[in-house]
């Protein structure tokens, strides 16, 4: 099961993104955001030697630094023999370890609270496609929620092209929360799940995770994972079927352009 959620991870860094292989590195960087969680570096197979990781760790900062980012490493862990190591060795510093749960269609349970509304984002609803991304920033603390045109023709190339599956959840006619999944095969990745401040602890993100979980397996998908970024995500997230599968490690750079 790592392996498929390895896999399908590599594939879902490099859409919408700009990509460009590194020796056994994938490079992926968003041209429209510096935010370091949507520019980042997957492994995609197994290391050369020390003097080449070296250098490609070296060209990879280059390109991360004249794009204005940050070097950052996203993977799963006991994947990548010997990876850890040499990041370490770089200088680059562990950021994040976190569960990666899986679910799959046996193991689903869905949970809707009555009052919270979810809707599909269609690519050709350009109002849906700003309040996306206003209520994601909102969700994940981004003072400013303004979008650019780039932006929602970026997100809207995703849904055409069925890259991305996004969803928004309100309450009272209100928008409180955001939601997708990025398919690959039989399987995809639940990502994005955000609550703004004022829908928090009312179900909003269980009720938006269980309509795009229960979709995917509608479609014939099999295996949906995630990566829980907190202890309260990793509770509503086994409140649906989700269960501790692996590590995700996320490596960064303390120093670089972009505070």
């Amino acid at each position: 099961m790592l392996q498929r959620i390895a896999e399908c991870a590599v594939e879902a860094a490099g859409l919408g993104r700009t990509v460009t292989q590194i020796g056994p590195f994938r490079a992926c960087i968003d041209p429209t955001t510096d935010l370091i969680y949507l520019n980042y570096v997957v492994p995609v197979w197994a290391l050369g030697t020390v003097e080449e990781t070296r250098e490609q760790l070296e060209r990879l900062r280059e390109l991360f630094h004249a794009s204005r980012r940050r070097l950052r490493f996203e993977f799963v862990d006991g994947i990548w023999p010997g990876l850890v190591e040499e990041l370490e060795a770089f200088e680059l510093e562990r950021q994040d370890c976190l569960p990666l749960m899986a679910c799959t269609a046996e193991q689903f349970v869905a949970a809707e609270r009555a009052g919270v509304q979810v809707r599909t984002v269609e690519a050709g609803n350009i109002a849906d496609l700003r309040a996306f991304y206003a209520v994601q920033r909102r969700a994940f603390g981004t003072e400013d929620v303004s979008v650019s045109e780039v932006e929602i023709g970026q997100l809207r190339h995703q849904i055409e092209h069925g890259f991305w599956r996004c969803v928004l959840a309100s309450m009272d006619g209100v928008d409180v929360g955001v939601g997708s999944v990025l398919p690959w095969n039989t399987m995809c990745e639940l990502a994005g799940v955000g609550t703004v401040q004022e829908g928090r602890r009312r179900g909003v993100a269980a009720t938006l995770s269980s309509v795009l979980v229960r979709e995917h397996f509608a479609r014939g998908g099999d295996l949906v994972w995630l990566t829980a970024a907190t202890e309260e995500a990793r509770r509503v997230y086994a409140g649906i079927g989700f269960r501790d599968v692996g590590v995700g490690f996320h490596y960064i750079e303390m120093q670089g352009p972009c505070p």
